[in-house]
């Protein structure tokens, strides 16, 4: 970088020797008697006076120990000369002056006052070239070496040989000024640091962009350009755009210089204001179809694009859906816009329609004409169908900005295709397909088949002969005899009447009433102070069960379990239970005997407190059991933490290097609670931030200065993460769609059902059909990926709909356990009553 010339007095020559960024500078003598009193000029010499002084390095770069000159000459200089004096500073850390030559010009018989200072950081010589008597040194050329100064190199680094001190004066006594070059040295292979960029101005402002220049330093391999501190972007020109602002905003524009081994400038920096704008134009998603009306088994393509982006664009994915009865989707390709995108394209032509996505490039804004994919059509029967463009389950976004990016809401046009005539062919209907046996009573069978589209009815038959005809695609079939087998039929009416042969299967109706057994597997499954729960085996035959205790008959229930309360502590019952049949018939009863607790006796307080372990930001403490306790109050320096059933706990969220006072309390039946027990406790020492291996972590603590590309992992708050796509500056937290996952483990699941049951009804008849609809409850960002009913009867299915009926009367419980894309499950149950 050369600096303008300027005439420099005393006190701006102070300034100059401090400052190493300067290369170029101009000095001159100072007018006086006597050339010892040689000095920096004060006298402006005008600017085609100035003369060259050159510094002139052997070798710019040697090892530590090695030797190198630099020789001083002049272009351009007087050939009539009365005195000379220069003075060069090196930085002693890199490299010392140890010793110096005059050059030819100078004879050492002159006058006795030419002086070579002693070795140091700084190195003057001088030289009087007139004689006592007023003579003057005729040089005899304009082009002359004063002196060659010997560099011993002492560590690795770099240093400019600075020019602190010159003066010259020709033969009429006048000053002369001179204009210096500074030359680099550098001491081993380190990379020297290139300068900090000069001249740094803005060029031009929009409403979301803004370009600035600066100009070029020489050894800079690229620039690092910044917005506001966080690095926007690096260039090897001289000038930069930076785009997808926000409008009216002010910016702080930053530009350093990157050399060899990365080595970077300090940075300049510029003040940037973007232009306020008026809203933009919401862009249009366009269809355009290359045939509007293809025969059944012609193709045809679409092309859709969008018009503009005005903030620019990073991403997008869109479903384009059909009426498949018309035609189907059978190809798509990402358009050129995004066809040489960071990440590869996602393309899914499933069941006749597409979607495409695509993300990792910078489509600037303002862009028009985007190509965004194509999309091929197969006609498959006469017909219409409009091509239906919409976002998917990744919106287009723009480009990130200061606050991240944008989702856009653009509008969608749409497209008309006719296959053949436009007028669907009346088709008539198939043999069902699927059909299957649903339900077996002793009078009746149900069957269920596959929806036909071309079917206006369907009719039933049993062993040949028809008996109903239903729109349903399903029926139940009555009045048959029990422990006979039938032959089902149904088949398919279409328009004109018309049908197709029977699709049949065979059912078997069940036995005729078989009456109950004495129930097996009676068990006491709990017994409490006033109360006994026992439990037994179902008995397929049986439609209730009586229940006594001490010979009284204390309950009835369809279920298989049953809590006898209202009973006295610490007494043996004997609990007896019989089963009924349909006619009424019952059994003789099982009996087993069970006691009830005695009457409840208070806990004490925890016994056996101690440390387990202490993490940097948890405590864990465990005690001895009481029998007594139903739960434990867990305190931290006497204020309620946690309540547990467990005899252990881990106090987290605590301060590294800090001592506690656990508490642990013990709470009855009555809710009773005893003193705490305490014990004190201290977290680990805390990382500084130093730690590079992420303390019991594999992988590095994570830094918001650090630019993580996809997959890398690191750890944070006791927990490893894995980065899902590029990003910098972003905290690893729970939370779905983000750019951190953790890499065991699983992001908690903040509601409480994905899917609810949504039944056509609760109380039914023996027979009846019940409807089992999902309604699906989950957000945004998680979809269902598996549905698993329990019908409560033995009966287990899967999907987003179940349907069945129950053959005995009872209270049955049906329970729906819903599976997201993570593998997380939760579950929903209603009873449903059948008499």
């Amino acid at each position: 970088m050369t600096n303008d010339n300027n005439t420099y007095d005393d006190a701006q020559l102070t300034d100059q020797q401090t400052d190493s960024s300067a290369s170029r500078r101009t000095f001159m003598q100072a007018a006086g008697a006597s050339a010892g009193a040689l000095a920096v000029g004060t006298s402006t010499v005008a600017a085609d006076d100035h003369v060259t002084l050159s510094a002139d390095l052997a070798d710019d770069q040697i090892g530590a120990g090695e030797t190198t000159t630099v020789t001083f000459s002049i272009s351009n200089g007087p050939t009539g000369v009365m005195g000379w004096g220069l003075e060069a500073t090196v930085d002693s850390a890199v490299a010392e002056i140890v010793g110096v030559t005059l050059g030819d010009e100078w004879p050492s018989n002159w006058d006795d006052r030419n002086s070579v200072d002693e070795p140091t950081d700084s190195f003057r010589a001088d030289y009087a070239a007139f004689r006592q008597d007023g003579g003057v040194m005729d040089v005899g050329t304009s082009e002359y070496e004063f002196a060659t100064f010997v560099l011993e190199a002492q560590e690795d680094g770099t240093t400019d040989v600075e020019l602190s001190d010159f003066l010259l004066t020709d033969a009429e006594d006048e000053a002369v000024a001179v204009d210096y070059e500074t030359p680099t040295l550098r001491v081993g292979d380190d990379p020297s640091v290139p300068d900090m960029p000069a001249d740094l101005a803005v060029v031009d402002e929009s409403e979301t962009s803004v370009e600035v220049e600066w100009s070029p330093v020489p050894d800079a391999l690229e620039y690092a350009v910044s917005v506001d501190g966080e690095q926007e972007l690096t260039t090897t020109s001289s000038s930069a755009t930076i785009t997808g602002l926000e409008a009216d905003t002010t910016y702080d524009i930053g530009v350093s210089a990157v050399g060899e081994g990365e080595t970077a400038s300090g940075m300049a920096t510029v003040q940037a204001t973007t232009v306020a704008g008026s809203e933009p134009e919401t862009p249009t998603v366009t269809v355009d179809l290359a045939d509007a009306q293809v025969d059944p088994g012609q193709t045809t393509t679409v092309d859709i694009g969008m018009t503009a982006v005005p903030n620019g664009l990073s991403g997008f994915e869109l479903d384009i859906d059909v009426n498949t009865e018309a035609a189907i989707i059978v190809d798509a390709e990402i358009g050129e816009t995004f066809a040489d995108s960071l990440f590869p394209p996602e393309i899914d032509v499933t069941d006749g329609s597409a979607t495409v996505a695509a993300a990792g490039k910078r489509i600037s804004e303002g862009t028009t004409d985007l190509d965004l994919a194509t999309v091929e059509l197969e006609g498959v029967a006469d017909g219409e169908t409009v091509v239906d463009v919409a976002e998917g389950n990744t919106p287009m976004e723009t480009l990130p900005g200061n606050d991240g990016a944008k989702l856009i809401e653009p509008k969608f046009e749409e497209a008309m295709l006719t296959v053949g005539d436009g007028e669907p062919d009346e088709k008539p209907p198939s043999v069902p397909e699927d059909l299957e046996v649903v339900a077996e009573t002793e009078t009746s069978i149900e069957v269920a088949w596959a929806t036909d589209p071309n079917a206006d009815e369907y009719a039933v038959y049993v062993d040949g002969e028809q008996e109903t005809t239903t729109t349903a695609t399903s029926a139940t079939v009555t009045d048959l005899e029990s422990g006979t087998t039938y032959q089902i039929g149904v088949s398919a009416i279409g328009g004109e009447d018309t049908e197709t042969d029977p699709a049949t299967i065979s059912a078997t109706t069940a036995e005729a009433n078989t009456p109950p057994s004495t129930p097996e597997g009676l068990e006491v499954v709990a017994e409490n102070e006033t109360s006994i729960e026992v439990a037994w085996d179902s008995d397929p035959n049986a439609v209730e069960y009586n229940v006594w205790a001490r010979g009284e008959e204390t309950l009835t229930t369809t279920s298989t379990s049953i809590t006898v309360p209202d009973l006295e502590s610490g007494t043996t019952y004997d609990i007896n239970v019989s089963a009924v049949g349909e006619e009424g018939t019952e059994t003789d009863p099982a009996t087993v005997s069970a006691t009830t607790a005695e009457p409840h006796v208070p806990p004490s307080t925890p016994e056996g407190l101690e440390v387990v372990a202490e993490n940097e930001t948890s405590i864990e403490v465990a005690w001895s059991s009481d029998p007594n306790a139903v739960e434990y109050v867990v305190s931290v320096d006497g204020t309620e933490e946690t309540t547990t059933s467990s005899t252990s706990a881990t106090v987290t969220d605590l301060e590294a290097e800090t001592t506690y006072e656990i508490g642990v309390s013990a709470v009855g039946e009555e809710g009773t609670e005893t003193d705490p027990a305490t014990v004190s406790a201290t977290t680990a020492g805390g990382d500084d931030g130093d730690n590079e291996d992420g303390g019991d972590s594999e992988y590095p603590e994570w830094d918001a200065n650090t630019l993580y590309q996809s997959g890398e992992r690191v750890h944070w708050n006791g927990e490893d993460w894995e980065a899902r796509w590029t990003n910098q500056g972003t905290e690893p937290k729970y939370e779905e769609n983000y750019a951190w996952e953790p890499v065991d483990g699983e992001i908690p699941l903040e509601v409480d059902h994905l899917a609810k049951i949504d039944p056509s009804a609760t109380d039914v008849e023996t027979g009846e059909r019940i409807g089992f609809h999902v309604r699906d409850d989950t957000p945004g960002d998680i979809w269902i990926t598996g549905l698993e009913w329990d019908l409560g009867d033995g009966t287990s299915v899967s999907g987003w709909y179940a349907g069945h009926s129950y053959e005995s009367s009872g209270t049955y419980t049906v329970t729906l356990t819903a599976t997201d894309q993570r593998g997380r499950q939760t579950t929903h149950d209603v009873e449903i009553t059948v008499s």
